[in-house]
């Protein structure tokens, strides 16, 4: 969120890569959601308020209770560390394996998150009513298609339209999110 409404930000956001990635490392922890159940009875905050608008963005008033939103969940890649090392390998002349690139498949099937924690995500989802997809190949995203009212219950907030002085609307969560330290619910 922040790159979206960062103080020098001035330009459309749906040009900005970036915005998409922090959002999605950002709900990450949804991952960690069963986990950080069975360590604490507090909220956890996923994403702080957004402090400062630039003065290219307007609220414009509260989304509208269905409004669809699509959620993009990051679940945690294992395999990064072999991943590195196999790079490194196979791109020095004097290793035995230098030329011995993976293939694109070897590469999803090393990176994919673990299945637990996908599993976790998607039934996180799925008791609010919602269709998770897979929106990656090896399945490190997760997406969801989700009314205004759902996406808030989920994630402890409110959601309000922003505007941006060159006509884009998007729909934000500006006090942030949490997660209720028993989710996924039952």
């Amino acid at each position: 969120f922040r790159s979206y409404f960062g103080s020098n930000t001035s330009e459309c956001p749906s040009k900005c890569g970036a915005c998409f990635a922090a959002m999605a490392l950002r709900l990450l922890a949804l991952a960690l959601a069963p986990a950080l159940a069975r360590c604490t009875t507090v909220p956890v905050t996923v994403e702080p308020p957004v402090e400062i608008l630039s003065d290219a963005w307007q609220v414009a008033g509260p989304s509208e209770r269905g409004h669809l939103l699509e959620l993009t969940f990051a679940v945690r890649q294992r395999g990064l560390e072999e991943l590195t090392q196999t790079l490194l390998k196979v791109s020095s002349p004097s290793s035995p394996d230098y030329g011995k690139h993976l293939s694109n498949e070897e590469v999803h099937l090393l990176t994919a998150p673990d299945p637990a924690h996908l599993e976790a995500v998607e039934a996180f989802l799925r008791a609010h009513g919602l269709e998770p997809r897979r929106a990656s190949p090896n399945g490190d995203f997760v997406v969801a298609t989700v009314p205004v009212e759902v996406a808030e219950a989920m994630l402890s907030t409110t959601y309000s339209k922003v505007s941006h002085s060159s006509g884009v609307e998007v729909h934000r969560a500006l006090g942030g999110y949490r997660l209720s330290p028993h989710a996924p619910p039952p």
